[in-house]
């Protein structure tokens, strides 16, 4: 009988362990454009290692944040009363270093130099799904094929 519950216990322990190397990445997506964030949840939900997030405002977002351990962050730059960069200061005050993809429409240039100065990526809007992805792909190497 022990024999049999210890090597159900390894067993148990194989396959946590296992599990533990399957590609899951958790994304919070921060846009007020509901529309925008539809669209994101579409593109991502087609891959079935994300566990999609999504917050309208920059204060929903870092209580998102704060209860769910968080990989990815897609985060448009203008939002209502507090613009994106208050989340990127957030992220900065704890010194947490997530990959953040600034989705944005905002001019070019404060774009780059927003990015440069908080170490993000960034996509225009509009995009494609694929540039999305991509993107992705080159930041966490974490995307299967759907």
């Amino acid at each position: 009988m022990i024999f049999g519950i210890l090597i159900l216990l390894k067993i148990q322990n194989f396959l946590m362990v296992f599990n533990l190397e399957v590609l899951i990445m958790t994304i919070l997506i921060i846009d007020d454009n509901a529309i925008q964030v539809s669209l994101m949840r579409l593109y991502l939900e087609r891959y079935p290692d994300f566990i999609l997030f999504s917050a309208y405002n920059v204060l929903d977002g870092i209580q998102i944040f704060q209860n769910n351990q968080i990989d990815l962050c897609l985060l448009d730059l203008s939002l209502p009363g507090q613009d994106g960069t208050v989340f990127l200061d957030f992220l900065n005050s704890l010194e947490i270093q997530i990959p953040v993809i600034l989705i944005t429409g905002v001019h070019f240039n404060l774009i780059k130099e927003i990015s440069k100065k908080y170490n993000t990526y960034y996509l225009r809007k509009p995009f494609i799904e694929e540039e999305l992805i991509k993107l992705i792909h080159q930041i966490t190497g974490k995307i299967k094929e759907k």
